[in-house]
């Protein structure tokens, strides 16, 4: 405590009185001259880097009241991780001497309350509600309601897992239940059951009943998301796909719990998850005693990709029946491989997509609700599939107040992340075919490449061509966006709606693409973007459109608008939002 006070301007008050924590911290927050208050315990001590900077990342959201630490005790085990007021009247540390380092115990919740030893606390709302109660003292059970009041006034109280510090229980009130400060702890629960006795008729569970359900207290639906690892946001277009979801689900209030397949801990993405309130499950754990344990309480699941989904969609079925089973395509496979066998000539290719396809219409036969990114897919699906229940919710993306206008654009920009084949097989041709005839009349023109998990064989070619810049992983592409006249994307095989399409059309960066490039795009009189299945065609548009001012200007505007139309992460919410109605 000495060593953190020693690191900001403060001013000492003096309190004469008997102990109370109560009207000692009433007494000093007058003398307080921010917009928060930090209640700190001097038997607290400080381990945690940036602290009080995560804490206040939480409680300057809107409708956030006060924003608790994770307590340790000294030996490094957990003390509290937030905590839980039972129907009984019992107040408990949730966690308590277990691993800290346990996934349920790092992610932002909402909770009913959190320790006064650390707790930080909007200030007007703090005077609003009167502050802490007076009829607690000497101490216990003040923190507990004062978080309760908060919470009766709408706001919420958050447990910040990246705030840990060691509380030194018992150091200023002792552990004696009999003598003391201490011996006031049973007295007041009295009064605090008293007290809050409407409250607490509300509560579902008595003390120590299904925990996992009483330790968040978002009131949306609890809902498992599998995929197969951690979503690399920054790396490919589907991972960005599944972090939104996952976003937006924990924004309109579910408590969400994220499964990789791969169960490995991905930094710093799994932090980041985490910060947005999202349980992310990892290292060691087993599906199959996870669902056995837990999965009477989940009422979705939502997995993908059809080379993991079965296995998951079973245990559900067998140990949560009640469970909904929501299927996320992301793309059809069996159509990017039946496309890729096509243009390859590839008969084995062809037989795996064969296979393939019956295996995802298996799994859509086995899940309640299938979802899709676009009417085209949605229209295949139900044609095989008629009492199949299908939504479409597109991908979505957030245009930029302001675009670049043409004269402060130049180059051409590629994206592509090269685990995915129809990327790799589409920068051979735009490298290879495409390129060096528009270099021809476009000299000072350069090609940007973007993508991550590049093989050595690509980044050679791209070295090799004359005026392309090969970048590989970029973490932020928004600058790239804004300064490139054209996204080129001949892609020749693949399925779904393109991210790196619906990202350019965002920023306003014209598109030339193929018409698989462009599926789930509703444009089919070139207002938007530019379609070219003949090579030549491409070439000739896109130099047109890299000279032509008001022809890019046109395409430019379009596209943004139509961005904003048809991909805002508004429409999307509201998409998911009667999904969810509709199976409940």
């Amino acid at each position: 405590m000495r060593k953190f006070l020693n690191t900001i301007k403060h001013s000492v008050c003096i309190f004469k009185d008997e102990y109370s924590f109560s009207r000692m911290n009433n007494f000093a927050s007058k003398t307080a001259k921010g917009d928060f208050l930090l209640f700190l315990n001097d038997d607290v001590e400080i381990i945690s880097p940036n602290w009080i900077e995560s804490m206040l990342k939480l409680a300057m959201q809107e409708k956030v009241g006060a924003v608790g630490a994770k307590l340790l005790f000294p030996d490094g085990t957990l003390q509290e991780a937030g905590g839980i007021v039972w129907k009984d009247g019992i107040i408990w540390n949730y966690g308590r001497n277990e691993d800290p380092n346990e996934p349920c115990y790092n992610f932002v919740r909402n909770v009913d309350y959190s320790s006064g030893s650390c707790l930080l606390v909007k200030r007007d709302l703090f005077e609003r509600i009167g502050k802490f109660d007076t009829q607690y003292e000497p101490a216990y059970c003040e923190d507990t309601d004062l978080c309760l009041s908060i919470q009766k006034e709408g706001f919420k109280v958050l447990y910040q897992p990246l705030a840990t510090v060691i509380h030194h229980e018992g150091k200023t009130c002792g552990t004696d239940l009999n003598s003391g400060i201490k011996s006031f702890q049973i007295k007041n629960q009295k009064i605090f059951r008293k007290k809050w006795q409407q409250f607490l008729n509300s509560r579902l569970n008595d003390s120590m009943d299904d925990v996992f359900h009483e330790r968040n207290r978002k009131g949306g639906k609890n809902i498992l998301y599998v995929d197969h690892y951690i979503p690399e946001y920054d790396k490919d277009a589907g991972s960005l796909l599944v972090y939104y979801m996952l976003c937006t689900l924990s924004y309109l209030e579910h408590k969400v719990t994220f499964w990789p397949d791969n169960l490995v801990k991905t930094e710093p993405y799994v932090t980041n998850l985490q910060q947005k309130g999202i349980e992310v499950i990892y290292d060691g754990n087993n599906f199959e005693s996870f669902i056995k344990k837990h999965g009477n309480v989940f009422e979705f699941c939502i997995t993908t990709r059809a080379h993991i989904a079965p296995k998951y969609i079973d245990l559900i079925k067998k140990h949560a029946p009640q469970c909904k089973i929501v299927y996320d395509t992301v793309d059809l496979h069996f159509v990017r491989e039946s496309r890729e066998a096509k243009i390859k000539h590839d008969s084995n290719m062809h037989d795996q997509a064969l296979k393939t396809k019956e295996t995802e219409f298996q799994i859509f036969r086995n899940s309640d609700i299938i979802i899709v990114k676009s009417m085209g897919e949605a229209n295949l699906l139900l044609k095989e599939i008629p009492k199949s229940h299908v939504a479409i919710i597109p991908t979505f993306e957030i245009s930029p107040d302001k675009i670049n206008p043409f004269n402060l654009r130049n180059d051409l920009l590629f994206i592509g992340g090269f685990q995915h084949p129809p990327n790799i097989d589409s920068l051979q041709h735009l490298i290879n075919i495409i390129f060096p005839k528009i270099r021809e009349k476009l000299p000072e023109s350069k090609l940007f490449v973007i993508g991550s998990n590049p093989t050595q064989k690509i980044i050679d070619m791209c070295s090799e061509t004359k005026n392309v810049v090969f970048l590989g992983y970029v973490k932020n592409i928004d600058f790239y966006l804004q300064k490139c006249k054209l996204l080129l994307a001949p892609i020749r095989f693949g399925a779904g709606v393109k991210g790196k399409i619906t990202q350019s059309l965002a920023y306003g960066l014209v598109v030339i693409t193929t018409s698989i490039g462009a599926e789930g795009i509703s444009d089919k009189n070139g207002e938007i973007l530019i379609i070219s299945e003949n090579d030549d065609e491409f070439i000739e548009k896109a130099v047109l459109l890299y000279n032509d001012e008001s022809f890019w200007t046109k395409l430019s505007l379009n596209s943004k608008k139509h961005s904003e139309e048809n991909f805002s992460p508004e429409y999307v919410k509201n998409t998911i939002e009667k999904i969810i109605a509709i199976l409940t």
